[in-house]
């Protein structure tokens, strides 16, 4: 069916969110390396990361083999961690884990996204253009990864700062706009002096931070 599918433009002249790409880019990994693809990336990525396998769940296939281009489930620190390999241009530790052209052009704009003047969705930020499985954001030099439903891992590279927030509750353009511009708040409130003390406050933000945990979902 992929590749039966008609092709109206030229390559790369034509932004189409194209799920089923990156579901054949898992199968041509799997078919070339012999390996599966969790154990292709648990090798090359996850395991030099820090990131526990156990904790990455794989939608899959009727073959039983794991679906690359959506349903796979990760934790907020998880999703973090990719994020700081790309704000640290591929390099982890002192090893160079992707090329640093493609890290460079992943995270800046190959193509233009959608025309809001005619049809683009309400969410601002998918207007702003896209890179290799990155999407450009507001704020100067800002780029996200974008889950289904508001998972987000965004950089912010003029403030050396990446958040990562996890919801499912952005099941629309709006939904899916507005934890971004609460981000953005918080950007016009960031300053390089530090905080005055407040033992009180601390020790507060430090109790709830040990006791928040979302239960794990079952997947299968």
């Amino acid at each position: 069916v992929f590749f039966a599918a008609t092709v109206y433009h030229e390559p790369g002249t034509v932004f189409m969110y194209n799920t089923c790409g990156t579901g054949i880019l898992g199968e041509v990994i799997r078919i070339k390396t012999g390996m599966s693809l969790n154990d292709y990336l648990s090798e090359k990525l996850f395991c030099k990361l820090g990131i526990n396998t156990e904790n990455i769940h794989w939608l899959r296939g009727q073959g039983g083999h794991e679906i690359g281009g959506g349903g796979m489930l990760a934790t907020t620190e998880d999703n973090l961690r990719l994020m700081d390999l790309y704000r640290q241009g591929g390099i982890w530790e002192g090893e160079r884990l992707l090329a640093e052209d493609f890290v460079q052009m992943a995270t800046t704009k190959q193509i233009d996204t959608y025309d809001a003047m005619t049809n683009g969705p309400l969410a601002k930020d998918h207007l702003l253009g896209y890179g290799f499985q990155m999407w450009m954001c507001q704020a100067e030099g800002a780029f996200r990864s974008d889950g289904a439903w508001g998972q987000y891992g965004i950089v912010f590279p003029k403030q050396d700062m990446i958040i990562s927030f996890n919801e499912t509750g952005a099941q629309d353009d709006n939904g899916t706009q507005r934890p971004l511009d609460a981000v953005y708040t918080i950007l016009d409130k960031l300053s390089d002096d530090p905080l005055p003390e407040n033992p009180v406050a601390c020790a507060h933000l430090r109790y709830r931070l040990s006791h928040l945990a979302i239960e794990r979902p079952e997947y299968h």
